[in-house]
């Protein structure tokens, strides 16, 4: 029976054991600060990576949008000017029509392109980030690696 010892709240069956005998052969694996802040300065620098692409990409894509908005206002003025020189009505009615199909086809593409430059910007901020998440995988699997060494 284990030796107890009285105390101000009744008694204590553990206060007199001699705890470094039991947990004398337990080893707690040693944890090295240097390759925890090495791994979080590489997870910052992806992260500034990513955001540095994504604006990079938001920018491109607002500069293009821009551009196109312009392109189309011209074409507007362009295309009104031209309906307004015509004099007949079943003249101008084509042309309406054509014109209108050439702005939808326009408008498709113009949507196409700016897609296009949203996915390639998402692709490549995701891409740096999903390097460093298995990089960081490899990290934690040798120094899982290392503490069984």
């Amino acid at each position: 029976m284990a030796k107890t010892t009285n105390g101000a709240f009744g008694e204590f069956p553990f206060a007199t054991a001699d705890f470094t005998k039991v947990w004398g052969d337990f080893k707690v694996p040693s944890f090295d600060i240097d390759v925890f802040l090495v791994a979080q300065k590489k997870n910052f620098e992806a992260v500034s990576a990513a955001n540095k692409l994504a604006a990079e990409g938001l920018q491109t894509v607002a500069r293009r949008q821009a551009e196109l908005v312009q392109e189309s206002v011209d074409a507007f003025q362009k295309a009104s000017q031209e309906l307004m020189a015509i004099t007949e009505v079943n003249d101008r009615a084509a042309k309406q029509a054509e014109l209108t199909k050439v702005a939808f086809e326009k408008s498709l593409a113009n949507a196409k392109e700016l897609t296009d430059l949203v996915s390639k910007s998402t692709h490549e901020t995701f891409d740096v980030v999903n390097k460093r998440v298995v990089e960081g995988i490899d990290e934690v699997k040798t120094a899982i690696n290392d503490l069984h060494a």
